[in-house]
């Protein structure tokens, strides 16, 4: 009689909680469940007068849990979350439960085994996740909770508890902490709270992309992690690195936090930048586009140019500037890909020494190809000048079909080829009859892309000869060409504090001082 009795309440509880379920615009309908709890606990009361089946609670639990669709630890947790609404409905059940056992049994309270399923409802849907519920009875018995460390959790081993399977589930409840900026270890079986974006991929020379989502807060980044496990680590810590260093600007890959991952069994330690924002290709892809935006490409000149000074200014250097890693969204260009980035102490000596050397061989300056040359900033700028030529070339074919046909072929190699690509833009200079800006363009991009380091322009000195140029406006963004506005009128204020006698000088002047320092800097370099 008792066990038909506790097979016809968990049958009533299973009538309630499918009640609870139905969708609803307020959620469970709360009311209802307890008047279906009551009546059921009534006439379990009356079939069996003296029981006390406290166990139906936890069946009950279990029943609700079974409702839902919750992922197998099998098909993998990454990107996965539990919603709280399960949490909530969950707590419901038990809250309406007890409110019905008050009403049939008053001198009865099962607060005990109650009170603890309320602090392991997290826990009960990990269990099930690793299909392991049958263990819930003993964390009952050791008053454990959802808040539980993994310390605490080591007496459930002795019943088979696969703790490292447990917590990677668990965390789909409780998300680990993961402020912008901070960088984490997560364990083997650990999920990663973001899902990826599969059809986004984007495979670089050393990376893979993808654009994911954050799970809990629904930002979205572009993860980035290495293709080549051997070089992995450390181009992954040397970007994170000089990003942090770099800090925000309109014009560089924002850095917001990273990851590694252990190995397991059956897959390799994870290495992963999240990085913003999500560009929609790069500047590669952007030359191929038939329908390009003319005035936004000639802001790559002066922005490009302004980040580059930037970054020189901060002791780093790019070493790998290509149009594949300049990436670009609706209203911006920006540098990224720094895993071959180098940041030096002394900003007079700036020359890398002899070693191993990863660069774009097209786009490389003469020093990169040689095993005894040492390499500094102009390298940046010769790569600079090449990316400009490329610009310049799809440019000029958007202007005029004869214009684009005299223009110069693209080479293997700038480097190489250099005498040749320098002689035949020069003579396209002077036969083309191209209009003004495009003839500045190109003896600025000879400047750049001259043999000996030595005898290249600074960068500093290039933007200024963009800024300065009557359609200079065009070549910056509006940031860029306010802080170089900035820039030249806090020049002007320093020859007049020193002496009030002399005339305030003019704009070009005070560009012209600029940039000689930049020069000398150089030279001395």
């Amino acid at each position: 009689m008792k066990y038909r009795s506790l097979l016809r309440f968990l049958r009533a509880a299973r009538r309630s909680i499918d009640i609870a379920s139905q969708p609803s615009q307020e959620g469970p309908n709360a009311d209802r469940l307890e008047t279906y709890f009551v009546s059921e606990l009534r006439d379990v009361k009356c079939q069996n007068p003296t029981g006390h089946p406290e166990l139906g609670a936890l069946k009950c639990l279990k029943d609700r849990l079974a409702l839902q669709e919750l992922p197998k630890f099998q098909s993998g947790l990454d990107g996965k979350r539990i919603e709280l609404q399960s949490i909530v409905n969950a707590q419901q059940i038990i809250v309406r439960f007890r409110s019905a056992w008050s009403t049939v049994w008053p001198d009865y309270d099962p607060s005990s085994t109650l009170d603890f399923l309320q602090k392991l409802i997290g826990t009960c849907l990990a269990l099930q996740i690793i299909d392991q519920w049958e263990l819930i009875d003993h964390f009952v018995a050791s008053k454990l909770s959802d808040a539980s460390r993994e310390d605490e959790l080591s007496g459930m081993l002795k019943h088979g508890l696969k703790i490292g399977e447990f917590l990677a589930a668990r965390q789909m409840l409780q998300p680990r902490d993961w402020v912008d900026g901070e960088h984490i270890k997560f364990k083997a079986l650990e999920p990663l709270p973001f899902e990826v974006y599969h059809d986004s991929k984007k495979v670089g020379g050393q990376a893979v992309i993808h654009k994911v989502r954050d799970v809990f807060n629904n930002l979205e980044y572009a993860l980035k992690t290495p293709n080549d496990e051997e070089t992995a680590q450390g181009q992954w810590e040397n970007e994170r690195r000089l990003l942090c260093t770099l800090g925000k600007h309109t014009h560089i890959v924002q850095y917001v936090k990273s990851y590694e991952r252990d190995a397991t069994s059956d897959r390799p330690a994870e290495f992963g930048l999240l990085m913003e924002p999500w560009a929609i290709g790069s500047l590669k892809d952007y030359l191929k586009n038939p329908d390009l935006d003319t005035s936004f490409l000639l802001k790559t000149f002066g922005c490009l140019s302004y980040t580059l000074e930037f970054m020189h200014e901060r002791n780093i250097r790019h070493k790998d500037i290509t149009p594949g890693n300049i990436l670009y969204t609706i209203d911006k260009f920006i540098l990224a890909d720094f895993g071959n980035a180098h940041k030096f102490e002394n900003s007079s000596k700036t020359r890398t020494p002899f070693g191993r050397r990863v660069f774009s061989h097209l786009h490389a300056a003469p020093e990169e190809s040689s095993t005894f040359s040492r390499r500094g900033r102009a390298a940046d700028v010769f790569s600079l000048g090449c990316v400009f030529i490329d610009i310049l070339r799809v440019y000029s074919s958007t202007q005029n079909t004869l214009l684009a046909a005299s223009f110069p072929s693209k080479p293997k190699s700038y480097a190489k080829e250099l005498e040749q690509v320098r002689s035949s833009i020069t003579n396209f200079i002077h036969t083309s009859g191209c209009e003004s800006g495009i003839e500045l363009l190109l003896e600025l991009s000879l400047d750049m892309i001259k043999k000996r380091a030595s005898k290249r322009v600074v960068i500093k000195t290039v933007v200024s000869r963009l800024f300065q140029n009557g359609s200079g406006s065009g070549y910056f963004c509006n940031q860029c060409r306010g802080e170089l506005e900035r820039r030249v009128v806090g020049a002007q204020k320093v020859p007049q504090q020193r002496s009030r006698a002399r005339n305030k000088p003019s704009q070009a002047a005070a560009w012209s001082n600029l940039a000689w320092l930049g020069q000398a800097k150089h030279q001395a370099a």
